[in-house]
C-alpha cells in the first residue's frame, strides 16, 4: 500500500464544517465546556440590546464577541453586507474591542459629570442606556461582517485568521435559493481552529514535528531578555491610560508587572475584565476603600478618572484585596517548552480554562519575556515566522 505523503495539507483542505462539528462533538461529553457557546448554538444579540446587556451576555457565556442582528421590521443600516436567516439580519459581530474603543471615545465627546453621577452622588453607568448598534465597527475586525463559504476550507481561512480576523461565521446547511431557509449560521474562532488542531497532533507527522519542537525552535519568542514583542505595564499605571492605548493598538491583554519586585509578572489586564462588571454577584470597593460600591459602577469611574490605577481596577473587577492574589492564576511558559504543551494550555485540556494567550517567563527573573497567542500558534503551523500579535 502507497503510504500518502503527511503534511498539514491535508488538515488544511478541511472544511470548517467539519471542524465545528468535530468541536461541537468533543465539548458535548465535557461538563466543563457545556455551554451553548461551545456546544454549536449561535449567540446572538439584538441591535437595539444596550452595551450592558451585550456585556452581561459575555460574561454569562465566557465569550469575547456576538453577532448582532437587526429584529424583522426594523430599518437600520445593514452595512457593506449581511446575512438573513429567517427574520433576522446579521449585520455585524461585536466584540470586546470594539465596546472598549467606544467607551474610551465616549470619555472624550460625550460624558459628563451629570452623566457619571447618579442619586445621591454615587457612581452610575450610563452603559445600560447606549444600544450596542452605536458601538458597530469601530475595530478593523467589526467594519464588516466575515462570512465563510458552506464548503470553505482551514486553507481558505487562514488568510484572515492569521490577518487580524479572530472568528468567522460559517453557514450550517444549504441554502434554499436566495432565502436561507435551510441555512443556520455558526461562529469558527481561532479557539476552535486550534483545538482541532490540537486533536490531530498524532495523527499528522508534520503537525506532530511543529508541536514536539520548543517555541525557541519554531522562533516564537524573542532571543533576547526583552519586553521586545511583549506589552507590559506597571501596576500603578492608570488604567482610563492603558485601555485607552490597548484599544486604540487593538490589543485585547497587556501583562501586569510590579516594578517594585524588579519588573516581575504579578497578572493580566485583558478588555474581557470589563465583562466582570456584569457578572450577577459583581461587587467591590471603591478604590480608596471607603463605601462598598458595584463594579458596574466602577467602570464610569475610571472612564472619567485618569487616576485610577490598573491595581485598582484589577482588585476591583476580580474581588482580590492584593494584586498578588491573582498571580496564581496566571498562565505561562517558558522558552524551552514543546508547541504542544502551549496548545495544551491554549485549549483547556486538563483544566477546562480556555485562553487566548500564554505569557513566557524568564526561568530565572520571573520577568516575562514574550507572549505566544491563538494568532502565533495558527500562523506557524501555516507560515513563515511574521509579525506577532497578541
Amino acid at each position: 500500500m502507497e503510504e500518502i505523503e503527511p503534511g498539514s495539507h491535508v488538515l488544511a483542505a478541511t472544511t470548517l464544517n467539519h471542524i465545528l462539528r468535530s468541536v461541537a462533538d468533543r465539548n458535548a461529553v465535557s461538563a466543563t465546556t457545556a455551554d451553548a457557546a461551545s456546544t454549536g448554538v449561535l449567540i446572538d444579540v439584538s441591535s437595539t440590546a444596550s452595551i450592558a446587556d451585550v456585556l452581561e451576555l459575555m460574561a454569562k457565556h465566557d465569550i469575547l464577541a456576538v453577532p448582532v442582528y437587526n429584529p424583522a421590521g426594523t430599518h437600520a443600516d445593514e452595512g457593506p453586507m449581511s446575512i438573513r436567516v429567517g427574520d433576522k439580519e446579521y449585520v455585524s459581530v461585536v466584540s470586546i474591542l470594539d465596546i472598549a474603543l467606544y467607551m474610551m471615545d465616549y470619555v472624550d465627546t460625550s460624558l459628563s459629570s451629570d452623566v457619571l453621577v447618579g442619586p445621591g452622588g454615587q457612581p452610575s453607568t450610563a452603559l445600560e442606556g447606549i444600544s450596542i448598534a452605536a458601538v458597530l465597527g469601530g475595530s478593523r475586525e467589526g467594519q464588516r461582517l466575515w462570512v465563510a463559504g458552506g464548503n470553505s476550507t482551514l486553507q481558505d481561512a487562514l488568510p484572515q485568521l492569521t490577518g487580524g480576523v479572530h472568528r468567522l461565521l460559517v453557514p450550517i446547511g444549504k441554502a434554499h435559493r436566495h432565502h436561507n431557509q435551510n441555512v443556520d449560521y455558526r461562529i469558527c474562532s481561532q479557539v476552535d481552529v486550534v483545538r482541532f488542531l490540537y486533536d490531530k497532533i498524532d495523527s499528522d507527522l508534520v503537525l506532530k514535528e511543529k508541536a514536539e519542537s520548543s517555541l525557541s525552535e519554531l522562533g516564537l519568542i524573542n532571543s533576547e531578555k526583552t519586553l521586545t514583542g511583549l506589552v507590559a505595564v506597571d501596576k500603578s499605571w492608570s488604567c482610563q491610560t492603558t485601555i485607552r492605548f490597548m484599544a486604540s493598538s487593538e490589543i485585547y491583554a497587556v501583562a501586569v508587572v510590579d516594578e517594585s519586585q524588579a519588573g516581575k509578572l504579578v497578572a493580566t489586564l485583558s478588555l474581557s475584565d470589563l465583562r466582570a462588571a456584569y457578572k450577577p454577584d459583581a461587587s467591590t470597593s471603591s478604590p480608596e476603600g471607603d463605601s462598598p460600591i458595584t463594579v458596574k459602577a466602577l467602570i464610569p469611574v475610571i472612564l472619567r478618572n485618569a487616576f485610577v490605577t490598573v491595581e485598582d481596577f484589577l482588585k476591583s473587577a476580580h474581588g482580590v484585596k492584593d494584586i498578588w492574589e491573582l498571580h496564581s492564576g496566571l498562565v505561562v511558559c517558558r522558552r524551552t517548552d514543546t508547541l504542544r504543551h502551549v496548545m495544551r494550555i491554549l485549549v483547556g485540556e486538563g483544566s477546562g480554562r480556555l485562553v487566548h494567550r500564554v505569557w513566557v517567563m524568564d526561568e530565572d527573573t520571573g520577568v516575562p519575556v514574550d507572549v505566544v497567542s491563538l494568532t502565533d500558534v495558527i500562523r506557524v503551523l501555516a507560515f513563515p515566522r511574521s509579525e506577532k500579535e497578541v
